[in-house]
């Protein structure tokens, strides 16, 4: 029952940065970098992986087993995407230190793990969950 109740946690967690991370930018005035069409396009996906991880934190079956294994797959070449994008860009300002820096993709890749752990327990190791709804 705890391990739930942290996967409920973990969910709202992700729902909360997920919103806040597309409505920050409307808060910030910020020169456009020229991913906005990138983000927008994205929605679908980030919104289909919060369900997944919402039928997984709370145990339900949403949808069917074969559609969550092709957004698995698709979250994986997005979060690659994402890793060579941030390998291939200029670094940051030296004024955030290196430290800083150090600890927002510590974070970043823990979150994200976590994501597709439960996205792939979901769509893969879930024989239980998937053979009650059928």
């Amino acid at each position: 029952m705890g391990k739930r109740r942290l996967w409920k946690a973990y969910f709202f967690l992700m729902v909360a940065l997920t919103v806040s991370g597309y409505i920050f930018p409307f808060l910030v005035s910020a020169e456009p970098s020229g991913q906005e069409f990138e983000d927008v396009a994205l929605i679908p996906l980030y919104v289909a992986q919060l369900v997944g991880l919402f039928g997984f934190a709370y145990w339900r079956v949403i949808g069917t087993r074969r559609i969550w294994q092709w957004i698995f797959a698709a979250s994986v070449l997005e979060t690659a995407w994402m890793l060579y994008g941030f390998a291939t860009t200029d670094m940051p300002p030296v004024e955030l230190g290196s430290f800083f820096m150090t600890g927002v993709i510590a974070t970043i890749v823990t979150l994200v793990a976590l994501q597709m752990w439960a996205l792939f327990s979901y769509a893969f190791r879930a024989p239980d969950l998937w053979t009650e709804a059928t």
